[in-house]
């Protein structure tokens, strides 16, 4: 590991160690993390409100993983490089996730569960696979994928809810 991975890694902790505590004290955190490299891995956890996590990750074989609970919370992660995968979960209403993977064997995997919520996925390049949950009602879901080798699988449980999903591809 590399000393700008650690120090990454170790902002991130201290990051985390802050917006730790009651719902209240975790309140309005923002987060932004950025790693470069390969063979990485980012996990971050959130409760409260109005918290927003921007996570970016630059290489191969990169991991990263979120979750968020609460109200009006968000989470944007964006990944480039080969054999990356994305994790991102929340519960609570009005949050949104947007998730954009650019690369090849890209995995990108979201759960939310709330009311009003938003999912946005973009996944560009080769071998794509995303699986989206949302439950809940008035939910939006959107999904595109390009390049070739796209595999989506999406779930909506509730009422209201709309989705797209659009693949362009050449297989």
């Amino acid at each position: 590991m590399s000393w700008k991975t650690s120090l990454a890694a170790s902002l991130v902790l201290v990051s985390l160690a802050g917006v730790a505590g009651t719902a209240d004290a975790q309140s309005r955190s923002r987060v932004e993390v950025t790693q470069n490299g390969r063979d990485n891995s980012l996990a971050g956890r959130f409760n409260g409100r109005f918290n927003r996590a921007d996570l970016r990750q630059r290489g191969d074989r990169q991991a990263l993983s979120v979750i968020q609970q609460g109200l009006r919370n968000a989470i944007e992660t964006r990944q480039r490089g080969r054999d990356n995968t994305a994790s991102a979960s929340q519960s609570g209403a009005l949050n949104q996730i947007l998730m954009h993977q650019f690369g090849s064997d890209l995995t990108g995997s979201v759960y939310q569960s709330g009311n009003g919520n938003l999912v946005g996925v973009a996944q560009i390049g080769e071998g794509h696979t995303a699986t989206t949950v949302q439950e809940g009602n008035n939910n939006i879901l959107g999904v595109i994928q390009i390049g070739s080798g796209q595999h989506t699988t999406y779930h909506q449980i509730g009422d209201g809810n709309a989705d797209i999903v659009v693949q362009f591809g050449w297989d």
